[in-house]
């Protein structure tokens, strides 16, 4: 018998925690649920919009981050969020006008 299972919500590593999560949070609305920032390091982070759930997970130690984020390796190219959107068209306009 299959186990019982209900939403998932993706761990995506981020190069820059804050300037991702005001993205998410200020360009497409996430609420912003629970953050892990010990000692001002911003380590993790758990966003919501409607039924969509997503976790935020910086990708380097800030000491370790490199100054230029470096390019993304192939395997990691075929990434995709969809998000189930009743007005694309009023997504577009709102995404594309908020600036950031």
């Amino acid at each position: 018998m299959p186990i019982k299972a209900g939403n998932v919500a993706p761990l995506l590593q981020v190069y820059d925690m804050r300037r991702s999560v005001a993205w998410y949070r200020d360009k497409l609305g996430f609420q912003v649920l629970k953050t892990h920032e010990p000692d001002g390091h911003f380590y993790w982070a758990m966003l919501k919009l409607g039924n969509a759930t997503l976790m935020l997970n910086a990708k380097y130690e800030d000491h370790d981050r490199p100054t230029t984020e470096p390019p993304i390796p192939d395997g990691h190219k075929d990434f995709t969020l969809y998000f189930d959107c009743p007005d694309v068209d009023a997504a577009y306009a709102h995404v594309t006008t908020t600036g950031m």
